[in-house]
């Protein structure tokens, strides 16, 4: 798990982003050199996945996180831009909560008089 504490830069990369990509077609999307402690975030077309590369000083980590329904919200046109730690929270978790919300209301039943 990404232990945010320690990254110091997060990168967001609006529009859609080919998922058939590994951490080396990812890595030719940014341009210049990864910078150490840093995350740069991309999402997939149907916005159902998003990818994360982590860079240290000598390692680099590819996450994934697809969802089974509903989507992330992303921004489908813009530069690359900087976020922060919250914001990224609120891209990777917010979708939980209106999964449950979705999935609750399915599951309840109703009696019919």
């Amino acid at each position: 798990m990404i232990e945010l504490s320690k990254i110091n830069h997060i990168f967001l990369y609006p529009g859609m982003t080919d998922m058939r990509l590994g951490i080396d077609g990812l890595r030719h999307k940014v341009t210049g050199e990864l910078e150490e402690n840093s995350l740069y975030v991309f999402c997939g077309k149907r916005k159902n996945m998003i990818k994360i590369i982590e860079s240290g000083r000598d390692y680099v980590w590819l996450y994934q996180k697809r969802v089974k329904h509903g989507k992330f919200q992303w921004p489908e046109c813009g530069e690359t831009t900087q976020i922060d730690r919250k914001q990224l929270e609120w891209i990777i978790t917010s979708l939980s909560l209106i999964n449950r919300i979705e999935s609750t209301k399915s599951n309840v039943k109703y009696d019919s008089y």
